[in-house]
């Protein structure tokens, strides 16, 4: 029989996915115009998480000589969508290079990342093994107690454990790995086999972000794998000579030419039926689906999620809350106040039919019983995640246009829910850092705030101006909840948010430049032009990304540990000058009608914060104020901006 080379069972159709465009991609990885966003060592038999923004680049190198690295990806606002090992094996080869791309799990299938640059590409030993591996996994500390009977706490197993618990995952979180660097194969036996890594310092390995990612690195207890073997001391002095530490370089491109045309991938289009046939019901002689089994005709991957009700929901920080919900696979019914608003969200998620996506009208969250049938559900709810409450001062009445709507709409939903709603078991308010801090005060420095604090506001204080008026009604709306908890002992637990200024990316679909968040407004009048004169303070000094907040809500309903909890979601310090830096960096156009006088931190100095709890309970790996700059600027422009 002649000798023959099978064909590939899956193969790169012309426009597919496979089908990458090498020219784009190559430019991405041959261009100089980077800025260094983070970078770090990693330390010999350790693990660190970082996160890579899409359209950023990442490079791993070896400036101390071969070293195995083991990798884990996660996108990183769902981590149940991550790195899926074997599918990338059988998508594109045993040992990924230049070209290929690293793929998630079902039922996402996107890609996650593409390999733009490898000083090791082409490279085979005598025996055809390769680099970079995906035969393999992370060694673990299990098979080598198996196989040696002896305990070993630091195989890439355990350092990726580590490093993934700040941002509140687990050890059932770390899943196959690539392996960076490692030399593998099949021997004639179709055994697998390693070899000494190659690698050299001036080796590297670098992908494109093609979404938000969060990354997991492990410098392998093997080192460059010349003494490794299965069934010895893992800790031996043999093989801790062979090891070297991994340096991680994270990289924005600065040149907007580069990613001109391109968007970050979608999940993948099945709709996840699996041919299930959905029995039919009958009502007056015409054929319908029973509500129950409506839910479940979307992907049955998703039967676990949850049914979830969000009020206010085309509110700029819950369309967020939404948005992530959806993408997490959970059905979700959200409050409007009118049928527009429901169409403008239609609009805005067109993807998601009436299984996953569906409306309840409140007219006016200040009536008493207004959320009486909104918490009707068949299947029933089981979170109620309630953001619906005004933040603006264009208002004529404090009472009726502030306090009446946060403190009779907190209160109302909570009697709703008792009343109308046993299956709910979490439910999660956004509140405000207006409930925690004392504008009668001010700067207090050396004052550390946390969720201990109460901002000590008065009835009569309330109704002195708008911004009092605002204040008020986050506090009294919170502490009314908190009390109606006390007192009744629902089924349901009881969390609240209690953010800062909240700057992000909006929906193009469901904003104007007049209709913006109050924190969006000074990026929309830095980018018009509107300081040219000076940059006013920023009062308030601290800051969180609205993505990172919608996250914080949705795990404050995900995790037991967060029940009856307050949160301070905080990404920390900034001030109207580091804003319009970021925005001149981004808009060299606009930068010459930003004033540069004014905007610092005040003199005085000012409080501190502690958003400890916040990190350790719902895991929040907070953004950057440049990433925020970065990505909110095209939806502001969107909106002609």
């Amino acid at each position: 029989m002649a000798d023959r080379t099978p064909a590939p069972a899956y193969q790169a159709t012309k426009g597919s996915p496979l089908d990458v465009d090498k020219d784009f991609y190559t430019k991405i990885g041959s261009s100089t115009s980077r800025k260094l966003t983070e970078s770090f060592e990693l330390p010999i038999r350790s693990g660190k998480a970082f996160s890579v923004p899409r359209g950023y680049v990442c490079r791993i190198s070896t400036p101390y000589g071969p070293q195995v690295g083991d990798l884990n990806l996660w996108a990183r606002d769902n981590p149940r969508e991550r790195f899926w090992a074997s599918r990338t094996r059988q998508l594109h080869r045993s040992h990924v290079t230049t070209f290929d791309r690293l793929w998630s799990c079902l039922p996402y299938l996107r890609p996650m990342c593409t390999i733009v640059s490898d000083t090791l590409a082409g490279y085979h030993d005598n025996f055809g093994g390769r680099v970079h591996d995906l035969l393999g996994t992370r060694c673990d500390p299990y098979v080598n107690q198996l196989l040696s009977g002896k305990a070993f706490d630091f195989h890439c197993h355990s350092n990726l454990t580590r490093a993934i618990l700040p941002f509140g995952l687990v050890e059932s979180d770390v899943h196959d790995v690539l392996n960076v660097f490692q030399v593998t194969g099949l021997n004639s036996d179709g055994q697998y086999y390693m070899e000494p890594c190659p690698a050299t310092s001036q080796d590297y390995f670098e992908f494109f972000a093609e979404i938000d990612l969060l990354c997991a690195l492990s410098t392998c207890p093997g080192g460059d794998l010349s003494a490794w073997g299965w069934g010895k001391d893992s800790g031996s002095d043999d093989m801790l000579a062979c090891c070297r530490p991994l340096v991680v370089e994270v990289f924005k491109l600065t040149d907007s030419t580069l990613l001109e045309g391109w968007e970050s991938p979608k999940p993948a289009a099945y709709s996840g039926v699996h041919g299930l046939q959905m029995p039919v019901l009958w009502s007056n002689g015409n054929q319908v689906l029973s509500p129950k089994l409506r839910y479940h005709t979307g992907s049955i991957s998703d039967r676990e999620m949850t049914r979830v009700l969000l009020t206010g929901g085309s509110g700029f920080i819950a369309v967020h809350i939404l948005e992530a919900l959806l993408a997490q696979g959970h059905s979700v019914v959200t409050t409007v106040r009118s049928e527009t608003k429901a169409q403008m969200l239609r609009d805005t998620f067109p993807e998601y039919g009436e299984d996953k996506l569906g409306f309840s009208i409140v007219a006016d969250i200040a009536e008493h019983g207004a959320f009486d049938e909104a918490v009707k559900s068949d299947p029933p709810f089981e979170w109620v995640i309630h953001t619906a409450s005004p933040f603006h001062f264009n208002i004529t009445d404090t009472k009726k246009d502030l306090l009446d709507p946060a403190i009779i709409g907190t209160t109302g939903i909570l009697k709703a829910i008792q009343n109308n709603a046993p299956s709910v078991k979490r439910v999660v308010i956004t509140s405000s850092f207006a409930a925690v801090f004392s504008a009668k005060i001010g700067n207090r420095p050396g004052y550390i705030y946390s969720e201990k604090d109460w901002n000590p506001i008065t009835e009569e204080e309330a109704i002195q101006d708008p911004p009092s008026g605002y204040r008020a009604s986050k506090t009294f709306a919170e502490k009314a909840a908190w009390e109606f908890v006390e007192k009744e002992k629902p089924n349901f637990t009881l969390s609240t948010i209690n953010p800062p200024m909240v700057f992000g990316p909006i929906h193009p679909k469901l904003q104007t430049l007049d209709s913006l968040n109050t924190s969006n407004q000074r990026i929309r009048d830095m980018m018009l032009g509107k300081l040219q004169d000076e940059i006013p303070p920023a009062g308030i000094y601290i800051w969180v990304d609205v993505r990172d907040l919608a996250l914080a809500h949705i795990r404050a309903a995900e995790r037991p540990a967060a029940a009856g909890q307050r949160f301070f979601v905080t990404a920390g310090y900034y001030s109207n000058r580091e804003l319009a830096d970021d925005i001149r960096d981004q808009l060299p156009d606009v930068a010459s009608k930003i004033s540069t006088k004014g905007g610092e931190f005040p003199e005085g100095g000012y409080f501190e914060y502690d958003n400890s709890r916040t990190k350790d309970v719902l895991g929040i790996n907070f953004r950057s104020l440049k990433e925020m700059v970065k990505d909110t600027i095209p939806t502001l422009q969107a909106i002609g901006a």
